[in-house]
């Protein structure tokens, strides 16, 4: 055979190859098709009962394809749509639901969502029947947009008036929202920075026309493309406060090359840039930025700045030689609160009475994500996938309505609570906006001063009003309203409005709860002097300075005075009707406050064996003295005529 007949047979045998490889790719290409896929599946979600819910998937593959719904591993009849509608979802239907989509080719499951229905319960704390319209417009807010809890306190002229809670604070263990549940209160932080910041202003320990590098005491990175900015050395304590300090996360260049960017919400690449195998501290944070630019020239220009208050923990810090929450918390204990700290970096790690933050249904795509916020799975874990340490001084307390409340009464200026900075502080935290979103006018009398602040799984509000009035709301998720603004701008519209009314009619309370809602180691405080807190036979639990017979934990379980002689607390047995017949009711005056301590009333036939009461509890009417009188149900008045009952009380 010749080359040339060689090379042809040659050239025959490669093409004819290369066909059979061409076809058996284009037979792979036909056979091998992908079975379908679930994409944006049904998300776990909280629930009103009696409300529409709707729970839907995104499935992709080879149309037409074939639904079935299964709750709790059961296929459901007839739910074999891809979406699952319920117009007025049950109790019943409360479970684990998932879809199975299938096609020619096979099969696909989603995840799991666990719905979880609650029933509406009813509001804790007292009830005030002057003010019924606020229960209205706190209840219209959670039922519309399936918040599952609040808190709303309400002071008038330096008296709490009004301090409730509403729905659920842990759904899943069935924890009511009390007035003392405590919550995210995010940006409502930085008015509590502001003025940890001014006392030490107000002591002569920094100026807020300082410059605060130096007072940082960091050194520049050296991670790939970290320039310092020498603009830095210009940035005052005031520019910090007031959101001037040069930082504009709108336009400022995330670590993934596009605009929007706010440095607080990216720890994994700050943790990456400066080689850290833990999780970064504030400090870490701010010692990134030192790498990298500014956006406009310090006190040109506002732009909010969770990231400038970072920095202004950092200077606390670094003037009171102890960590931001300790600076804040010797600040508000001066004002009667030692109940606000950071918040849980998950829900296994809340502290008592630390309310749980849902991610609410209708937020299907939050804003931000991979742009202000670095990416996170948008999932029901999202409240909790930034953690609170690392945005502190910015937004990382929790706290109870009440509580905060206290707070801005103790920064208002007004004469009728007690002040915590000078007038002169007041007046500059105002009139510069410092802490504040919103100042109307910087009179204490008069103006209107505002702060908001909101996260994935909470929204809160406060406002010092005019005529005296402050109110304080919390909620433990963030919904949208209908114009896709956040809903604690029409829940503060309704209160303003109530507010209005209320004052305009001259119906307001004459009641102060102030004094029956402090903490047990507040009371402590107020009742006796540093030598006395040091010495146990004066204050501690036990101890009975005033020779009453009542101890300190039972004097405070009463709302007494230690240092005065009272009378012992008593129970008092009543007999009530009721559709069942008769019960016995045994009463006992209390604090309103759920998580301070254990209240329960025993019974015994004998004095030696005790049981707890564990009968149906009345609703507690509110005392004069801001106590409450609660009441349980011990049974038949006949069953009852040989038991005799005590009151037990001790710490949570």
């Amino acid at each position: 055979m010749n080359v040339s007949k060689l090379e042809t047979l040659n050239a025959i045998r490669l093409a004819t190859l290369a066909v059979c490889a061409l076809f058996l790719t284009c037979c792979a290409s036909v056979t091998a098709t992908a079975q379908p896929t679930i994409t944006n599946g049904p998300r776990t979600q909280f629930a009103w009962e009696k409300k529409r819910v709707t729970l839907s998937a995104s499935v992709t593959g080879r149309a037409p394809f074939q639904y079935q719904w299964q709750l709790n591993g059961t296929n459901l009849i007839g739910a074999t749509n891809v979406s699952l509608l319920f117009p007025q979802i049950q109790l019943t239907n409360n479970g684990a639901y998932r879809l199975i989509a299938a096609d020619s080719t096979g099969s696909a499951t989603s995840q799991v969502a666990q719905v979880m229905v609650r029933s509406w319960p009813q509001p804790t704390g007292p009830r005030i029947p002057k003010l019924a319209r606020l229960d209205t417009n706190m209840q219209s807010i959670l039922l519309t947009y399936a918040i599952p809890g609040g808190s709303l306190a309400v002071v008038k002229d330096g008296r709490l008036v009004f301090t409730r809670g509403y729905g659920w604070a842990d759904v899943e263990n069935d924890e009511a929202f009390q007035p003392d549940s405590r919550c995210q209160i995010d940006s409502l932080t930085k008015t509590i920075t502001a003025a940890t910041m001014m006392k030490l202003v107000e002591d002569g320990k920094v100026s807020l026309d300082t410059p605060v590098f130096s007072l940082l005491n960091l050194q520049p990175p050296h991670y790939a493309g970290a320039v310092f900015d020498s603009r830095w050395t210009n940035i005052t304590v005031r520019h910090l406060l007031s959101h001037k300090a040069g930082w504009n996360r709108d336009t400022a260049m995330n670590p993934l090359r596009s605009t929007g960017f706010d440095p607080v919400f990216w720890p994994d690449y700050a943790a990456r840039d400066l080689g850290l195998s833990a999780p970064p501290t504030p400090t870490d944070i701010v010692r990134w930025m030192l790498g990298k630019p500014l956006q406009t020239n310090p006190g040109s220009q506002f732009s909010y700045s969770s990231f400038g208050f970072v920095v202004a923990g950092r200077v606390i810090e670094n003037i009171t030689g102890q960590p931001f929450e300790l600076a804040a918390e010797q600040l508000l204990a001066e004002a009667g609160i030692t109940r606000v700290q950071l918040g849980a970096n998950s829900p296994a790690t809340r502290d008592i009475g630390e309310a749980l933050c849902y991610l609410n249904p209708a937020i299907t795509a939050p804003a931000g994500i991979g742009s202000y916020f670095e990416p996170k799975p948008f999932d029901f874990n999202l409240p909790y996938a930034y953690p609170a340490i690392m945005f502190d001084a910015a937004g990382g307390l929790i706290a109870s309505a009440m509580d905060y409340a206290r707070f801005v009464a103790a920064i208002d200026g007004l004469p009728t609570f007690p002040d915590i900075l000078s007038t002169n502080s007041v007046a500059t935290m105002a009139g510069g906006s410092l802490g504040w979103d919103s100042v109307s006018s910087s009179d204490p009398s008069t103006g209107i001063w505002t702060k908001e602040g909101d996260l994935f799984g909470s929204n809160s509000r406060s406002t010092k009003w005019s005529h005296g009035v402050i109110f304080v709301f919390l909620l433990n998720s963030l919904a949208p309203d209908a114009s896709g603004n956040d809903v604690d701008i029409a829940l503060n519209g309704t209160l303003t409005s109530s507010v209005a009314v209320i004052s305009n009619s001259g119906i307001w309370p004459t009641n102060d709860l102030f004094a029956a809602t402090l903490s047990y180691e507040a009371w402590r405080v107020k009742y006796f002097s540093t030598s006395e807190l040091a010495d146990p036979t004066v204050s501690g639990d036990d101890a009975d300075p005033d020779g009453d017979g009542i101890p300190n934990l039972l004097e405070y379980a009463s709302g007494t005075d230690p240092r005065v002689p009272n009378e012992p607390p008593k129970l008092v047995a009543s007999v009530s009707a009721s559709d069942g017949g008769p019960s016995l009711v045994v009463s006992f005056r209390r604090l309103l406050l759920a998580y301070e301590l254990d209240y329960s009333v025993e019974a015994s036939e004998d004095l030696h064996t005790w049981s707890p009461v564990t009968g149906e509890a009345d609703e507690p009417s509110l005392n004069a003295d801001g106590t409450v009188t609660a009441s349980v149900h011990a049974g038949s008045p006949a069953d009852a005529s040989a038991r005799f009952f005590r009151l037990r009380v001790a710490r949570k």
